[in-house]
């Protein structure tokens, strides 16, 4: 019998998010039978079609507990950032955010354009955050983010938009490290 925590989960449908956001939350939706313990990598390919965020939210414990990437953007390059940031206890904290190109000078873009294809992938290795970010078919996965918090142990995956609606595709989690003869085609 496989332990629930250690299989492969794979989306290939491509899946609408509405920006339902109200009083400064996102609209979340999360996959009820994805759930990520200790060591995972997230994979995603994602389009926005606005000027706001989308975001990938790990170790979602409920409403009021988990982490999440966040990607903004659109047409206005004001909007545009990348953050990891948590919410406990209802709270929500930056861990760290990058608001202008300057900060993140070594990525050949920064936060979204509209309606462009971009790969996501997150890897959880126990306390270790690390996020890479692509534009479908251009620019090679680069990484954004590798950071350390242990405030939140385990949860589900889910995505999210604030602001603007969103289409995620190619959802892959799997465990880490990728157990022998496991790999994505």
């Amino acid at each position: 019998m496989k332990n629930k925590y250690h299989r492969e989960f794979v989306l290939r449908q491509a899946s609408f998010i509405a920006d339902l956001s109200q009083n400064n939350e996102p609209t979340i939706s999360y996959l009820k039978n994805v759930y990520v313990k200790e060591q995972a990598i997230i994979d995603y390919q994602f389009r926005a079609s606005g000027t706001g965020y989308v975001s990938c939210v790990f170790k979602y414990k409920d409403c009021n507990n988990y982490y999440t990437f966040e990607m903004g953007g659109g047409d206005n390059v004001d909007a545009r950032f990348f953050e990891i940031r948590k919410k406990q206890d209802g709270q929500f904290t930056s861990i760290k955010k990058f608001s202008t190109p300057k900060e993140i000078d070594y990525l050949p873009f920064f936060g979204y354009e509209r309606n462009t294809w971009y790969a996501v992938s997150i890897e959880i290795k126990f306390n270790n955050i690390k996020v890479f970010v692509s534009i479908l078919g251009i620019t090679a996965k680069m990484i954004v983010f590798n950071l350390d918090d242990n405030t939140l142990p385990f949860g589900y995956v889910g995505f999210g938009t604030y602001g603007t609606p969103g289409i995620f595709s190619e959802i892959f989690v799997r465990p880490f490290p990728i157990p022998y003869g496991m790999f994505r085609l």
